[in-house]
């Protein structure tokens, strides 16, 4: 594990949804469910914008901007998550 840009603490995990996963695990330990606690994403994609696409760090994807909008549909779906920064 490590630290994040800003301070916060940045485990070294192998994808976005493992993080996610862990996330939920954390709360689910803490005596919540999904269904009272959300997940609040910062994404920070900008970071990750050259010449007119976006390459995911973890994964090494080339996304264009639809196919990052369906790829983050896909997380909402799947995970208790209200809000993508």
């Amino acid at each position: 594990s490590g630290v994040g840009d800003e301070g916060g603490f940045a485990p070294d995990l192998t994808s976005d949804e493992a993080a996610i996963e862990l996330i939920v695990r954390a709360i689910e330990k803490a005596g919540y469910d999904t269904d009272e606690i959300k997940i609040a994403l910062d994404v920070a994609s900008s970071e990750w914008y050259s010449g007119g696409k976006y390459k995911l760090p973890k994964r090494g994807d080339v996304l264009t901007a639809d196919e990052l909008t369906d790829y983050y549909k896909g997380l909402i779906e799947k995970y208790p998550i209200i809000s993508i920064e």
